[in-house]
């Protein structure tokens, strides 16, 4: 069959704010893509980049499709389905199917009279089942996994066994897409020197319950770890096809395994990967008892194998707050004692804070501004908390108790929930008002001196990261 795979966000090709660490494609889709590609299919992936609606509908249409899968989050779902009742009014009238994390967990919200199915969760094995039902005239009753259209409102198959991790295919990559993504952040190597950049998994869900992600609905309350020669096999291959000297690792928890860490660690190291790429992964601190578990052992063995920058979840730097949302103890101690740490050794670290909680108040927000400036971070990204499907948060918080219900807002970067202590306008501000807070004190200054005379490697990406700043009105 001749298949689009679809990504709506022109978002990929902008910074914002508090910008993405990362603008490139999605890699869930090229997972889809790799395995409909070994199976025989004629894959391709449409990402919609600075593309307007009517471009992007032309764009999809001129390839003539038998079918049009939409991978979505929440935020880019209504355009999603805007583009699947243009492509369904086109002559060809291609078969329709929506997945992806809101799809997954939210079907009913999905479905419009366009869509012909929706695969839930882990889509590999689905999709490429999907394919083969529609290509032999099959039932598509007879794939698990799928919601159908029906009268009372939307039908599941049957579920699915969670596929074997290491059996799956590799992503269906777009090399030149991978030479011209760039890290837009203080990383090493700079966004001036960096060749291009590769996105990885090396494993698969989370056995944490945070009450802000659906990873447990979607995964189970596991974490499925890939096979550490089959990732660094992959790295070497793109590495081959396209000299990209930055690697991201999306893992929910890339150190939950100490174990795992240090065997692809090993890999990494053994094959000279490290002297070719500096890697990026996000980290978790704290077990949900409060244990430590991103240690001093795994720092250091993480930044003799590449590892120039890591991504922790402060989520609040109020310990009882930050607990709830973590749904366990997540200390601030642990976190400074990390970070600390990581600085000393010359690794970099971002944090990820969220605002627009129900709990903060006045004084937890100003707490917030002093616990900043008495950690050496040397990035920061701000978002709102957000009721995704699936969530704690979006059975405790309904439509009565938030600011709005359009779900193009619903990306983190927009204030949700009510607050009982603050105005909308107010916690509109609030992210400007902490990372000006958070860039232009002396202790930043700082710190970002300090690492840097230790690192010399990082002086060309701090002078890209004072221009960046600059740029958005920040310093």
């Amino acid at each position: 069959m001749k298949v689009a795979l679809v990504y709506m966000d022109r978002a990929l090709n902008t910074s914002g704010l508090s910008q993405r660490h990362v603008t490139s494609d999605p890699l869930g889709i090229r997972y889809l893509a790799g395995h409909a590609h070994n199976a025989g299919h004629d894959v391709k992936v449409y990402l919609q980049g600075s593309r307007s609606l009517e471009e992007m509908t032309e764009y999809i249409t001129a390839d003539n499709l038998d079918l049009v899968g939409f991978s979505c989050l929440t935020y880019n779902l209504p355009i999603s389905q805007e583009i699947a009742k243009r492509l369904k009014k086109h002559k060809k009238n291609p078969k329709i199917v929506f997945g992806g994390e809101h799809p997954s967990l939210s079907p009913e919200t999905t479905f419009t009279s366009d869509v012909d199915a929706v695969i839930k969760g882990e889509g590999e094995i689905t999709f490429a089942e999907l394919l083969t039902a529609l290509e032999e005239n099959i039932s598509l009753d007879s794939v698990p996994g799928l919601y159908l259209p029906f009268s009372g409102g939307p039908r599941f198959t049957s579920p699915r066994k969670q596929t074997e991790i290491d059996s799956l295919a590799w992503p269906l990559r777009d090399e030149q897409i991978i030479k011209s993504t760039r890290m837009n952040s203080f990383m090493y190597p700079s966004p001036y020197k960096q060749t291009g950049l590769i996105t990885l998994l090396g494993s698969r869900g989370c056995s944490f319950s945070c009450i802000y992600c659906s990873s447990h609905e979607l995964w189970g309350n596991r974490t499925r770890f890939r096979n550490v020669t089959d990732v660094s096999d992959e790295i070497e291959d793109v590495y081959r096809k396209t000299s990209a000297n930055v690697g991201v690792f999306y893992d929910l928890t890339f150190n939950v395994n100490s174990e795992w860490v240090n065997r692809l660690c090993d890999e990494l190291i053994n094959r000279k990967i490290n002297e070719k790429m500096s890697f990026y992964s996000t980290c978790r601190v704290s077990a949900p008892n409060g244990r430590l578990i991103l240690t001093k052992d795994v720092l250091q063995k993480m930044k003799k194998a590449g590892f120039s920058k890591i991504g922790i979840g402060i989520e609040s730097t109020d310990d009882i707050i930050a607990g709830e949302y973590k749904n366990g103890k997540s200390p601030w101690d642990n976190t400074l004692e990390v970070v600390n740490f990581a600085h000393v050794i010359g690794m970099l670290v971002r944090g990820f804070l969220m605002i627009g909680g129900p709990k903060e108040t006045p004084k937890t927000y100003e707490e917030a501004k002093k616990r900043l400036n008495s950690i050496p971070l040397h990035d920061l990204r701000v978002g709102y908390l957000t009721p995704l499907p699936g969530t704690s948060l979006d059975s405790q918080y309904p439509i009565e108790k938030r600011y709005t219900n359009d779900l193009a807002r619903y990306d983190c970067s927009n204030p949700i929930i009510q607050s009982p202590c603050f105005t909308y306008e107010q916690l509109v501000g609030m992210e400007r008002d902490l990372l000006k807070h958070f860039h232009n004190s002396n202790y930043r200054s700082s710190v970002i001196s300090n690492i840097v005379k230790r690192e010399q490697r990082l002086e060309d990406s701090a002078k890209w990261r004072i221009e960046d700043l600059k740029k958005k009105g920040l310093i």
